[in-house]
C-alpha cells in the first residue's frame, strides 16, 4: 500500500515521534496516543504560535506535556453521559480532555470528534469547569483568533 501513494507530486513521510517535519514553515511533531489501532496526536508550531490536535485516544497524562502551552488545543470528546458514546475505548469525555487542557496550560481548548446525539450543554459546561476558564465546542465558531 505504501508503494501505491508515492508519487512524483508529493512526498510521503512516515510518522514517527522520534521525528519533526518542517513544511511551509510549519514545525509538525507527532505523539503516539491510546487508540484502539495506531494514533498520533499532532502539533504545529508556526511563528510562535502553537496548535496541538489530539487525535482519538483515551485519557493520558503525557498528552499534558505535549500540549504544554499551546495557543490552541483541539481535543477529541467523544464520550458523552446519555449518548449511545457512554464508553469509549480510546475516547475521552469533555471533562477529561479539559483536565488535559488545564494540565498543559493550553490558551483555548476546542471540543472536537464530538457524539452526533451529546448532550453539547452539558459537554460544554463541564469541560469549561474543569478547564478553568470558556471551552468550545468545534461546530461553535469558524475562526477563533489567537
Amino acid at each position: 500500500m505504501w508503494e501505491q501513494i508515492q508519487s512524483a507530486q508529493s512526498e510521503n513521510i512516515p510518522i514517527d515521534q522520534e521525528i519533526s517535519i518542517t513544511m511551509a514553515g510549519a514545525n509538525i511533531e507527532f505523539f503516539p496516543v491510546n487508540h484502539t489501532i495506531p494514533c498520533y496526536a499532532v502539533k504545529f508550531t508556526y511563528k510562535n504560535k502553537t496548535f496541538v490536535y489530539s487525535a482519538d485516544t483515551s485519557y493520558m497524562e503525557s498528552l499534558a506535556d505535549f500540549a504544554k502551552d499551546a495557543d490552541l488545543f483541539l481535543c477529541e470528546a467523544t464520550v458523552c453521559e446519555g449518548s449511545t458514546h457512554t464508553v469509549g475505548t480510546g475516547h475521552m469525555d469533555a471533562k477529561e480532555a479539559a483536565l488535559i487542557a488545564k494540565k498543559a496550560n493550553v490558551g483555548k481548548l476546542v471540543l472536537t470528534h464530538l457524539p452526533s446525539d451529546g448532550d453539547f450543554e452539558l459537554m460544554k459546561r463541564q469541560a469549561t469547569e474543569a478547564f478553568g476558564k470558556e471551552a468550545y465546542l468545534a461546530m461553535e465558531a469558524e475562526s477563533l483568533s489567537l
